[in-house]
């Protein structure tokens, strides 16, 4: 976006709280409050990533910078190359209340990191990679191993990919994998 962005519209609110599980107020604020950080209306890749060096001060550079890419295209819903008001509450709404399902499925779009529809064996291991990293425990080599025994949990038809079927319904009935997703469970 050039210059300052507009003010949100009734109309922009309404249509922002019917696709969130917030409701007006809480967009108004949540856009007040966004726009205090990110005064153009909308997040760059370089100001992501610095928020998240701010985040995470002790841990590697390379270890934040490779997580908040990451994170960045899972944000980044239209793939513009920013994350825009909308971009981010469309993700906050999931992390923060969606359901289950909706959770996964975003945590899904976040291990599918070529966005091709599916999860190798690779993408989750650089994902639990700089998961691990970030934390501060583990390496390539713990993460591939957690990586290996997700994929044994929930590849059900053996193809060496999981699906975002898989992966969802998979990730629902193994607490142990939810775990490990998440980084819990080294």
């Amino acid at each position: 976006m050039d210059g300052a962005p507009e003010t949100l519209s009734n109309e922009q609110l309404n249509k922002l709280s019917d696709r969130t599980h917030f409701n007006s107020d809480e967009v108004r604020r949540r856009y007040d409050a966004f726009l205090k950080d990110f005064s153009e209306g909308c997040v760059c890749r370089r100001e992501f990533i610095d928020t998240y060096h701010k985040a995470f001060p002790v841990a590697q550079p390379d270890d934040v910078q490779r997580y908040a890419n990451y994170m960045f295209n899972a944000y980044d819903i239209d793939s513009d190359g920013e994350i825009s008001f909308t971009d981010y509450m469309l993700t906050l709404s999931v992390c923060e209340r969606g359901t289950i399902d909706e959770k996964l499925k975003w945590a899904f779009s976040l291990y599918d990191i070529n966005g091709d529809g599916q999860i190798s064996l690779s993408e989750a291991t650089e994902i639990l990679t700089a998961i691990h990293c970030l934390q501060g425990r583990g390496d390539r080599d713990t993460a591939e191993k957690v990586a290996r025994r997700i994929f044994r949990a929930l590849d059900v038809n053996g193809d060496g990919l999981l699906s975002e079927a898989e992966f969802v319904v998979g990730a629902k009935n193994e607490p142990a994998v939810m775990d490990m997703l998440q980084g819990d469970s080294v």
